[in-house]
């Protein structure tokens, strides 16, 4: 496949077996390069810069490989209760409620569904929500200690209250 190269920010180009984003353009020699990988800027001529690789693995594709099995399984199943839905031209609130009725879900939970997936054309949209703050301290230190410190001496000693 012949691939031509466009010199333009934000355009995906490789030098010396990697690949790079134009972040700017002077001239024909002087280009300023982005490593998207560890975001290091690298000066170059024009002339030494060829068309992106093929094959190189994105940030991206290496995310999903840790999604885990049962996470896809997740996704799949939603799509399978969205599917008949999807992108229908003239879909009524009657065929939304039978397949969450068929399917045991609240009516709210697949239209979130399909808004999801027709946001994005993408499966990953459908994936389980994890969350980042579980167990995470919200609050102040010092006020998290002081409502431990509580806890342990009103509520989580041997005498009861009257």
């Amino acid at each position: 496949m012949n691939k031509s190269l466009v010199l333009e920010p934000g355009k995906k180009v490789s030098r010396e077996g990697k690949n790079y984003r134009i972040a700017e353009v002077f001239n024909l020699s002087k280009v300023i390069l982005v490593d998207e990988s560890t975001g290091e800027t690298l000066e170059t001529k024009a002339e030494s810069l060829l068309p992106p690789l093929e094959f190189e693995p994105r940030k991206c594709d290496e995310e999903l490989m840790l999604i885990s099995e049962e996470a896809w399984e997740t996704a799949n199943k939603r799509y399978e209760v969205i599917k008949p839905l999807v992108n229908k031209g003239g879909r009524t609130r009657d065929q939304v409620i039978e397949r969450a009725q068929a399917h045991d879900l609240h009516v709210n939970t697949v239209y979130l569904w399909l808004r999801s997936y027709e946001g994005s054309g993408l499966l990953t949209s459908l994936l389980p929500k994890t969350r980042s703050d579980k167990g995470a301290i919200k609050g102040d230190q010092i006020v998290e200690e002081i409502i431990k410190e509580a806890i342990a001496t009103e509520y989580l000693t041997k005498q009861k209250k009257i």
